[in-house]
C-alpha cells in the first residue's frame, strides 16, 4: 500500500476510536455534571438545614423571652397580691385598734357619767383629782409640742384623755346647784366659786388646737 494512503479498514478503526473517545468524553462530562448537581444539592441542603436551625433557634429564643415575660408578670401579680393582703391586714388591724380605742373612751365616758350622777361627797375629791390630772396632762402635752410626726400618736392619746377629763370636770360642775342636798350653805359658797373658775374661758381643747410647732 502506498505511503500516506489509508485503507478503508484503517479509517473505520480510527472512526470507531474517535467515537469511543467522544463517548468517554461525554461520560466524563455527564459525571462532572452529576458531581456538580450533587454538590449543589448538598450545598442547598446544608443551607436549608442552617436556615432551619436559625429558625428553630429564633423560635426557641422567642419562647424563652415569652416565658421570662410570663414569669415576671406572675411575680409582679404575686407581689401585688401580697401587698394587697398586707394592706388589707393593716387596715383591719387599724380598724380594730380604732374600735378598741373608741370602746375604751366610751367605757371611760360611761364610767365618768355614772360617777357624775352620784351625789356623794366623794365627787369633790374626784373633781380635785381630775383638775390635777388635767393640769399634769396639759404640761406633758405642751412639753412634747416639738415631737416628731411618727411619735405623735402617743401625744394624741394624752390629748384625747385631757379633753375627756375636761369634759368630765365641766359636766360635773354644771350639775351643781344650790338646791342640791349635798351642799350646805357654806359648802355651796365654796362650790359656787370653784364652779365659776372652772367655767371661765381660756381652757385649751387639744383636739382642735394641737400643740405642734411644725406640721
Amino acid at each position: 500500500m502506498p505511503f500516506g494512503i489509508k485503507t478503508k479498514k484503517v479509517k473505520e478503526r480510527e472512526a470507531e476510536q474517535q467515537q469511543q473517545l467522544l463517548k468517554i468524553a461525554q461520560m466524563e462530562a455527564d459525571q462532572q455534571r452529576n458531581r456538580q448537581m450533587r454538590e449543589k444539592e448538598r450545598i442547598a441542603r446544608e443551607l436549608r438545614e442552617a436556615q432551619l436551625r436559625e429558625e428553630v433557634n429564633a423560635k426557641n429564643a422567642e419562647i424563652e423571652r415569652q416565658g421570662r415575660r410570663l414569669e415576671e408578670q406572675a411575680r409582679r401579680a404575686r407581689q401585688a397580691r401580697r401587698e394587697e393582703q398586707e394592706n388589707e391586714l393593716r387596715a383591719r388591724e387599724e380598724m380594730l385598734a380604732q374600735e378598741r380605742e373608741t370602746k375604751r373612751l366610751q367605757d371611760l365616758r360611761n364610767l365618768r357619767s355614772k360617777r357624775l350622777k352620784s351625789t356623794e361627797p366623794e365627787n369633790l375629791r374626784a373633781l380635785r383629782d381630775n383638775v390635777r390630772r388635767k393640769y399634769q396632762l396639759d404640761i406633758d402635752i405642751w412639753a412634747e409640742r416639738g415631737v416628731r410626726r411618727p411619735d405623735r400618736p402617743l401625744v394624741v392619746k394624752k390629748m384625747e384623755e385631757a379633753d375627756a377629763v375636761l369634759d368630765e370636770i365641766l359636766q360635773m360642775v354644771n350639775t351643781w346647784e344650790e338646791s342640791d342636798n349635798i351642799f350646805n350653805a357654806a359648802e355651796w359658797k365654796l362650790a359656787e366659786q370653784i364652779k365659776a373658775r372652772l367655767l371661765m374661758d381660756g381652757k385649751r381643747r387639744w383636739a382642735n388646737n394641737p400643740p405642734w410647732t411644725q406640721n
